[in-house]
This record gives C-alpha cells, sequence and structure tokens, in this order.
C-alpha cells in the first residue's frame, strides 16, 4: 500500500512540534528548578554570612570585655592579696583590729572617727578593699551574661578562675573532714555566702546606661558614717572578721575549730594563682611573706591541703 508523501509530511511536522513543545516545558522546568536551587543557596549563604558575622562580633564583644575587666581585676586581687598578706604576717598587732568589732563599727559616726583612729582606718579599709573585689567580680558576671556560653575556651577560663577565688567563701569541700564549731556556723566555718557577695559588690557599685561606676573610698567611708542600711550590708564581713584568732594548726587540737585562719590563706592562694594565670604585664607584685606562711600550714595540715587539692581539680584543673 503506497503512502503518500503529502500525508505524512503534516504528521511528521506535528510530531516534532510537539517534541518541541515538550523540549521548551522541560527546559522551563528545568530553568525553574535550576533558579529556586540558585536562589536557596544564596538565602542558605546569606544566613551562614549573616552567622557568622553575629558570631564573629559576640567574639570582638567577648574580647574586648575581657581585656577591659583583666587588669583591673588582677588589680584589686593584687591590693586585697597584700592586705591578707599583711593580717598573716602581722597577726599580732593586726587581729587587735578585730575585736569587739560590731561595739568600733557602731561608733564610727563621722569621718573625723575614722581619720583619728588607726584602727578604723584599717578596718573600713579591708571592708572596701573586699567590696571592691567582689563588685568586679559582680561586673565581670553582669557584663558576660549569656555571652560567656558562646566564649572561647581562654575566655571561659578566665571567667572560671575569677568566680573560682569567691568559691573559696561559699564553698563546703575546704573543710571536708573537720569539726568545725557549730555555736555559729556561717562564722566559724568562715563563710561569705554567695548572695551576699553579692550584696557586697553592688553595695559599691553603680550603672548608668552601658557603663559601671565603683564608689571611691572616700565616698565608701562616708557613707558608712551616715547609712545604717549601707553598714548593715557589711553585716558578713563584720561576722568573718570579729574577733579573729590565728589559729596555727586545727588538725591536731581535740576542740571543734575555727575556719576562719584557714579561709584567709586559702583565698589569698587562689587570688595569686588568679594573677598569675591572667597578668600578661608582670606589673603585679605579691608581697610573700603570707607564701611562706601558707607553704608552712599546709604542710602541717594534711586534711587541709587534700581539700585544697580537691577543690583545685574541681575549679582549676576542669578548665
Amino acid at each position: 500500500m503506497e503512502i503518500s508523501l503529502s500525508k505524512i509530511l503534516p504528521i511528521v511536522a506535528t510530531f516534532f512540534a510537539s517534541l518541541a513543545g515538550l523540549a521548551s516545558i522541560l527546559a522551563l522546568y528545568i530553568n525553574n528548578s535550576t533558579a529556586k536551587k540558585i536562589q536557596k543557596l544564596k538565602n542558605e549563604s546569606s544566613k551562614e554570612i549573616e552567622y557568622l558575622k553575629n558570631e564573629l562580633i559576640k567574639s570582638e564583644k567577648i574580647e574586648n570585655i575581657r581585656q577591659k575587666y583583666s587588669i583591673p581585676l588582677i588589680k584589686t586581687a593584687e591590693e586585697l592579696h597584700n592586705k591578707l598578706n599583711d593580717i598573716v604576717k602581722d597577726h599580732e598587732r593586726v587581729l587587735k583590729y578585730f575585736a569587739d568589732l560590731t561595739t568600733r563599727l557602731s561608733a564610727i559616726k563621722s569621718m573625723e572617727n575614722i581619720l583619728k583612729s588607726a584602727t578604723n582606718i584599717y578596718v573600713t579599709n579591708i571592708f572596701y578593699l573586699f567590696a571592691r573585689y567582689f563588685a568586679i567580680i559582680e561586673i565581670i558576671k553582669k557584663e558576660f551574661g549569656l555571652l560567656k556560653l558562646a566564649s572561647d575556651e581562654e575566655t571561659k577560663s578566665f571567667y572560671k578562675y575569677a568566680r573560682s577565688t569567691v568559691a573559696v567563701f561559699f564553698s563546703n569541700s575546704l573543710f571536708k573532714k573537720l569539726s568545725i564549731d557549730n555555736t555559729d556556723e556561717i562564722k566559724f566555718q568562715g563563710k561569705i555566702l554567695e548572695g551576699a557577695q553579692t550584696l557586697l559588690g553592688e553595695s559599691i557599685l553603680s550603672q548608668t546606661n552601658d557603663r559601671f561606676q565603683i564608689m571611691s573610698y572616700y565616698e565608701f567611708c562616708r557613707k558608712i558614717t551616715t547609712d545604717e542600711d549601707f553598714i548593715n550590708c557589711f553585716d558578713p564581713l563584720k561576722v568573718f572578721f570579729e574577733n579573729l584568732k590565728f589559729v596555727p594548726d586545727i588538725e591536731t587540737t581535740s576542740e571543734k575549730v575555727d575556719f576562719r585562719w584557714a579561709k584567709i590563706l586559702f583565698f589569698a592562694y587562689f587570688l595569686r594563682l588568679l594573677v598569675e594565670k591572667v597578668d600578661n604585664t608582670n606589673a603585679i607584685t605579691l608581697l610573700p611573706e603570707i607564701i611562706i606562711e601558707e607553704k608552712k600550714y599546709f604542710k602541717k595540715n594534711q586534711i587541709l591541703n587534700e581539700n585544697l587539692e580537691q577543690f583545685k581539680k574541681r575549679y582549676w584543673h576542669s578548665v
């Protein structure tokens, strides 16, 4: 049967036209699909770039905070360490200043009372140094906030080292296995509880916008003579120091012990560790007498030495 070419050609043309149409539809689909993929990649890249930019800004902010407060922190640590050195080195003279401290503080009614008494100057100065150190710790806590979760290891270490120094005062681990005098548990454990530390720090701290300001020693002395509520904020320090005794050996005695003297040595020890870890300037001078006393003390009191090592593992070696 003979098929006419004139009849086939239109069919072939229609077929190829259909193919061309399908090809156009397919090409359009591919182009749309490719365009969507390209747009998706662009969006993901933009999100990734934005995320990296935010992380960089956050990292720079954290680094700025660390640099901003590392020097004030170790300078206040230096002054407080050296004041504790003075207490230990010259305890026979200095401990007299803490006898009947409640009566002494309640009698300070003017700046003149402070300036005319070596005892009053000494007591107000040590209270101020403690409060100022706690204030620096509070600033660091507030500034880091949730940022510490995204911090690099060096910054996390800086934050933990700073916090560990004050943990000396509220941790129970340092007097483990020792029988503490429980007639006034907080006092004879040498505790300044964490909330009390915050109160002490914030009592001399003010904030305007994003700027923190620590009260000067002059303002502190002026306020302590006139503001009863302000004076009451320092009750934890008053309890800690009132009638403080030199206790050279707490393990051989059969009596329940006053742990406050040991806490002074512990605190000075961790202040020194902090300075050694953070100070890159070698401009900090820590007086040495307390180091000599501390070594003798921990050598004589083995339980304390073991507790010290456990505390370091928890707060320092885990960094």
